[in-house]
Order: structure tokens, then C-alpha cells, then sequence
């Protein structure tokens, strides 16, 4: 925390100068580019990345006329709010922690800034009472096995008057609203780098942030439909796997009879399930199967195998 204090405050003018004021970090921040309109903060950290900008470089934005999420998905962004992207230079092996990394940060800002409880959803957003708050888009180059450049671009709605955008009342809130004033947009920059910089060094150093990512997840034990493609499944998000890869989810008996679209997955489970069926009977167990059914059914079709999918080919978690 920045002197352990929550901050609520007018309105300030975002530059280099009063962004570098007070800010605790070594490199992430140090060097800023402050726009009052952009297509999208990405483009140009993209350029200056290319350019070989130094580790840490930000670049800001009052407006984006054409910020996107994932999956090409428009992000607002009107003046008041936070739209930021960062450049960084990590190793090939890190590029697993980077939404680790990323929504963390975060986190552990907004929380740090507001006294607010934020919650992440898989892979690559920040709630607050169930609503998106923040979103997290990454865009990485390789050249020749090697990283040429990383940027984050991380959108924040931090004074958004949710009233004027009636099409994203339901799903979305801002810290205004959560906290019943305004909030310093150069408080929560500043926190922010600060706790990536903290969060990059240390896991760079060996710090695993996979459990207190894991342990933040809202996403797993709930209800979830997930998109693959054109494919619709619905069940338990159960895990994520330590490279934050991949999750699993459990499709129930009935869903998986039901729905077509994942009725060559169903057979080919069931012939699966009956293959190992087949090995209890073989071994004569008859009796501890039979009796697990006839007791707890539905224990018995949670032995069912589950479905696994990568984040490369899940296109989205949907509630």
C-alpha cells in the first residue's frame, strides 16, 4: 500500500510529471506517455515496444476511441476511467504468469487504494459484487524462441457514470459507485505499478503466484457455460492447472444427454466409462458397485470423466 491509506479525491490531470510524482517503483511507471485521445493504448505500446522502450514504459490514455478486450471485443473507455498498457521484457518461461501477473496487480491495487473486495474471473477479469470492474488484454511476440516484447493493457472503470451506458449496467460497475465518490486515478496508477513491479520481481526471483491466484478465482466450484467455438458446455469449474492454462470442468450425465453439441463427446466419454466398468466387473466387484448406485446414484454418475480444456481453445467462461 502507498502509505497505507484509502484514497477518494478529486479529479486529477494525468501527465509523465504527475504520474512519476510519488512513485514508488524502480522501473514499471518510470517512463510514461500520456495521450487525452487514442485508438487504443495497445497500438502505441506495441510501436514503442518495438523500439525497444525501456522495461516498465506506460502508456495512457484519457479516451479510447477503439479499445478492445479478448476476442476482439469493444472496451469502453470515456474520460475518468483508467486505460493503461505496459511494457515489459520477461523470459519465454514466464509467459504462463503473466494473467497471474496481471490481474493480481489488479487486485491488490484496487483493494489496497479503496478497502474494496475484488474477485477475479477466469481468465482475465477483476469483479466487484459479481460485476466486471476491470478487464485484462495481453499481447506477446516471440522471435526465434525468444520474447521480443510483452504488453498488458489493463482497462479500469474508476469514475465511469454507468448511467450514460445503459448497456453495460447489469454486467459492469465502477469504484465511484462502489465507494460513493471519486477516486484518484493517479493514486490507483501508481498502486498499480507499484504492485506489479513487487509481484514481477518476486516471481521472477522463484515466488509462485499461482496459489493466491488460484485461491482468488471465483470461477471454480460454480456453475459455468463455457464456449468452444460453436460448442456449448455447461457443468462445475473444478481446477486450473499451475500454468493457469487450463481448466477443467465436469459436465453432468443429463447435460451431456441433452445437449447436441457435445454428443460425439458424450459417446466417446460413456465408451470410456463403461471400458472401466467393465474392469470393477472383471475383478469381481459387482457387489460395491451395485450398492454404490443403488444407495447414491447421483454419487455414481459423478464418476463420469470429465472435459478438459485448454485457455488456447476455450474461447470464454459465460455465467
Amino acid at each position: 500500500m502507498i502509505n497505507g491509506n484509502i484514497y477518494l479525491m478529486p479529479e486529477e490531470q494525468i501527465t509523465p510529471d504527475s504520474m512519476s510524482k510519488k512513485l514508488p517503483t524502480r522501473f514499471i511507471g518510470r517512463r510514461s506517455l500520456c495521450f487525452n485521445a487514442l485508438t487504443s493504448t495497445m497500438d502505441i505500446a506495441r510501436q514503442e515496444a518495438l523500439k525497444q522502450a525501456p522495461e516498465g514504459t506506460a502508456i495512457f490514455a484519457e479516451v479510447q476511441t477503439k479499445g478492445r478486450g479478448r476476442l476482439k471485443r469493444e472496451w469502453l473507455t470515456p474520460q475518468g476511467n483508467i486505460a493503461v498498457s505496459i511494457i515489459l521484457y520477461p523470459p519465454k518461461t514466464y509467459l504462463n504468469s503473466l494473467i497471474m501477473l496481471s490481474s493480481l496487480s489488479v487486485k491488490q491495487s484496487i483493494e489496497a487504494v479503496t478497502g474494496l473486495k475484488c474477485q477475479l474471473k477466469w481468465p482475465n477479469d477483476i469483479l466487484i459484487s459479481g460485476r466486471k470492474v476491470a478487464g485484462i488484454l495481453i499481447e506477446t511476440k516471440i522471435l526465434q524462441d525468444k520474447v521480443d516484447y510483452v504488453v498488458i493493457g489493463i482497462g479500469i472503470n474508476v469514475n465511469l457514470i454507468l448511467a450514460k451506458h445503459p448497456e453495460i449496467q447489469k454486467i459492469a460497475t465502477c469504484l465511484m459507485d462502489e465507494v460513493g465518490a471519486q477516486v484518484s486515478r493517479l493514486t490507483l496508477l501508481r498502486q498499480l505499478f507499484f504492485e506489479m513491479e513487487n509481484l514481477y520481481t518476486s516471481s521472477l526471483k522463484g515466488a509462485s503466484l499461482y496459489p493466491q491466484w488460484r485461491d482468488n478465482l471465483i470461477t471454480l466450484g460454480k456453475p459455468v457455460r463455457a464456449r468452444n467455438g460453436d460448442q456449448v458446455f455447461e457443468g462445475i469449474a473444478e481446477s486450473v492447472k499451475e500454468d493457469g492454462s487450463l481448466i477443467r470442468i465436469r459436465v453432468c450425465f443429463l447435460q451431456r444427454m441433452i445437449n447436441p453439441q457435445i454428443s460425439i463427446l458424450f459417446l466417446k466419454n460413456m465408451l470410456k466409462y463403461f471400458q472401466n466398468l467393465q474392469q470393477f466387473w472383471v475383478q469381481r466387484r459387482r457387489k460395491v458397485i451395485f450398492q454404490l448406485f443403488w444407495k447414491n446414484p447421483l454419487q455414481f454418475l459423478k464418476l463420469f470423466p470429465c472435459f478438459f480444456f485448454s485457455s488456447n481453445s476455450l474461447a470464454e467462461i459465460i455465467y
